[in-house]
């Protein structure tokens, strides 16, 4: 991907500014809402960064904006635990499709492979034959010397 740079420090900019807007906005008027931008930073980090990765910075980034609500500053942690879920979901679907994609690609390398190997064979047979025609050329034009001489 030739914005991966881009693509991570607009994702890590959303992190934060969904902790950031967590932090700072009344929680009675707009509850956990910037809280769910976590969802689009895992997006954006699994199109650039290996699953586990994605996992583990999720994680952590969830676990600053709990560190609020144990600290006191977000006081609805049951709807916390379950926006948590929602969006550990989302990482776990992104893992089982990596996974798939894995799977489709290694099974297209393996077919890959195979039309490899058979072009490699079938350019054999061609070298051979293209001898075997050269030879034949060559007998051919020693039987017209003899002949017209």
């Amino acid at each position: 991907m030739p914005n991966k740079k881009m693509v991570l420090v607009f994702s890590f900019f959303i992190m934060a500014a969904g902790a950031a807007l967590s932090f700072f906005l009344p929680e009675k008027n707009h509850y956990h809402i910037p809280f769910h931008l976590f969802i689009f930073a895992a997006v954006m980090l699994s199109f650039v960064l290996a699953a586990k990765d994605v996992m583990i910075i999720m994680l952590l980034a969830c676990g600053v904006v709990w560190g609020m609500g144990f600290g006191g500053i977000l006081a609805k942690t049951s709807q916390l635990m379950a926006e948590t879920g929602v969006i550990i979901a989302v990482i776990a679907m992104l893992v089982l499709y990596d996974a798939d994609f894995k799977t489709e690609k290694n099974s297209l390398d393996s077919v890959i492979s195979y039309k490899k190997k058979e072009m490699e064979a079938l350019e054999e047979e061609l070298k051979k034959l293209s001898k075997e025609n050269h030879d034949i050329l060559e007998e051919i034009k020693n039987k017209k010397k003899i002949f017209v001489s």
